[in-house]
C-alpha cells in the first residue's frame, strides 16, 4: 500500500493528498487482476515448454522396443474376451483387456499391436 503524501499549504494546514493513481488503473479497476493473469499465463507457458525440453532430453535418441510377452497379454486378453478360462494367470489379465478392447475399437487391420500402442499413448 502507498503512503498518502502531505501537502503543505501556506497556512500551515496539513492536507491529505491520496496517491495517484495510473490512468490505465483509473480507466481500468481490473487492470492490476488482469497484469496477474498476464503473468500466470506467461509462467504456465515457461513450466509446459521447460517440461517438454526435459522430456526431450530425458527420452534423446530412446528406441522403442516391444515387450516380450506381448503375445502372452495379447493371447490372455483374447481369452478372457471370449469367456474361455486361461491357462494361466502369470501375465495381468487387465493389460491384455485393455489391448484387445482397444485394438478393436479402432479396428485397423492388426488390431492387437495398434490397441497396445493406443494403450501406452493413453497411460504416459
Amino acid at each position: 500500500m502507498a503512503r498518502s503524501r502531505v501537502d503543505r499549504r501556506a497556512s500551515g494546514q496539513a492536507k491529505r493528498v491520496t496517491p495517484r493513481k495510473d490512468k490505465h488503473t483509473l480507466l481500468n479497476p481490473n487492470a492490476e487482476l488482469r497484469t496477474g493473469e498476464k503473468y500466470l499465463e506467461i509462467f504456465l507457458v515457461l513450466l509446459l515448454f521447460g517440461f517438454g525440453v526435459y522430456h526431450s532430453i530425458l527420452y534423446f535418441g530412446h528406441q522403442v522396443v516391444p515387450h516380450f510377452d506381448f503375445c502372452c497379454f495379447a493371447n490372455l486378453g483374447n481369452q478372457l474376451l471370449s469367456f474361455e478360462m486361461p491357462q494361466s494367470f502369470k501375465r495381468v489379465p487387465l493389460v491384455g483387456i485393455f489391448q484387445v478392447l482397444l485394438g478393436k475399437i479402432i479396428g485397423v487391420s492388426a488390431p492387437d499391436f495398434f490397441g497396445v500402442w493406443l494403450l501406452n499413448y493413453l497411460l504416459h
